[in-house]
């Protein structure tokens, strides 16, 4: 199976990932709200399902968790 954390960890430049707990070992500030850095929305907690219908509508079960998101048209 595949890690995801090792590689992010090889190319941490590309990722924000401040919003991880302090004690995450990828957890850093230095690219915190650089533009065209990808974000872990669920801050390394484990998705369970995703449905998305198209970009900016979509939702997420994450451990127990239901995050929703939808654009406003």
């Amino acid at each position: 199976m595949d890690d995801v954390y090792r590689d992010m960890e090889e190319d941490l430049d590309l990722y924000d990932t401040n919003n991880y707990p302090k004690e995450h070992p990828l957890y850093s500030s230095k690219n915190k709200k650089v533009l065209s850095k990808m974000k872990d929305q669920c801050a390394g907690r484990v998705i369970d399902e995703v449905v998305a219908i198209r970009p900016k509508m979509y939702s997420i079960i994450e451990e127990k968790k239901i995050t929703s998101r939808r654009q406003k048209v």
